[in-house]
């Protein structure tokens, strides 16, 4: 018999989870809209705006250890977000040992980024803006991997797609920048379609976007209708993978996390065979296993939607 999904409410200092996103996104508004004024202090800013997300996540996920072990999660409902019809969807975070390993990564390598970024952009007259956009780009990755449903995932990952844009075309006025950033912001869309499509699908049939409800009601639909909900939520993967490579790293990263949260729950029922994240990330690559090498792909490194100059 499977396992009903079922996530615990956040209590204590897991009430917070909010904050992870609300600090980074707090700070990119500071920067962008202060303008000059912010220029001489803006990048600090934005470090330590990472490397305090990075510490609240480290403190939620040592937090994690003192909830039942059956439901190890802290899921926290912030208020309606959309009510139309039969659609009801929550603006909610959802803190569980997967997403707080994907929010270690983020921040603790985030961190790090941003710091060398005080260097290496220091001579740059657009600084203060770089670390705004940069900003706001750990800020979406983070509303993407702490989502509650798919909703949220998709708003997170649009909003990675537009960071990713202004990052990689910073220097628009050179011709090798401005074209890798309309190739990145134009193959967002593919995966876009396939996304979108499927949380049609999931609510046409299950009546919901929320992870648990689809976890849980994804048994009883028919053989055919979760083949082709694999399959959209696979393009969404593949369609970060058509990425130019200044944008791959973190659409590998986007798609492995999309992938590791459904793997374990859509098969393919034909042949009643669970497609493993790490599989089905290797065929998105089109990396081909190797027989009887069980061994886990390599995680991608978020870092690399940060633009090189060009030399």
């Amino acid at each position: 018999m499977e396992q009903t999904v079922e996530y615990a409410h956040a209590t204590g200092a897991l009430s917070g989870i909010w904050l992870l996103v609300a600090i980074p996104l707090a700070s990119a508004a500071v920067l962008l809209l202060l303008g000059k004024r912010a220029d001489k202090w803006g990048h600090w800013l934005g470090v330590l705006a990472v490397a305090a997300s990075f510490v609240l996540g480290l403190v939620f996920f040592i937090s994690l250890a003192g909830v039942d072990a059956e439901h190890r999660s802290a899921e926290l409902s912030m208020w309606d977000f959309i009510t139309v019809g039969g659609l009801h969807v929550d603006f909610g975070m959802l803190f569980d040992p997967l997403s707080g390993v994907f929010v270690l990564l983020i921040t603790g390598v985030g961190s790090l980024i941003h710091l060398y970024a005080v260097g290496y952009m220091e001579h740059d007259s657009g600084r203060r803006k770089f670390f705004g956009y940069f900003n706001l780009f750990v800020a979406a990755m983070l509303l993407l991997v702490l989502g509650n449903n798919y909703v949220m995932l998709y708003f997170g990952w649009e909003g990675v797609g537009l960071a990713s844009y202004l990052l990689i075309s910073f220097w628009y006025n050179r011709p090798a920048a401005a074209t890798a950033g309309k190739k990145a912001f134009l193959m967002n869309r593919v995966g876009d379609a396939g996304l979108v499509i499927g949380i049609f699908l999931m609510f046409a049939t299950l009546g919901s976007t929320n992870f648990n409800d689809v976890f849980n009601g994804v048994g009883s639909l028919s053989a055919g209708t979760i083949l082709i909900l694999g399959l959209l939520l696979l393009l969404g993967a593949a369609g970060a993978g058509l990425c130019p490579k200044q944008h791959g790293h973190v659409a590998g990263f986007v798609s492995e996390f999309v992938l590791e949260r459904v793997a374990d729950r859509l098969r393919l029922a034909a042949g009643h065979v669970e497609a493993t994240a790490g599989q089905v990330i290797c065929l998105v690559h089109g990396d081909r296993p190797r027989q009887g090498d069980d061994s886990e792909p390599t995680r991608e490194d978020p870092a690399a939607a940060t633009p090189q100059e060009p030399g």
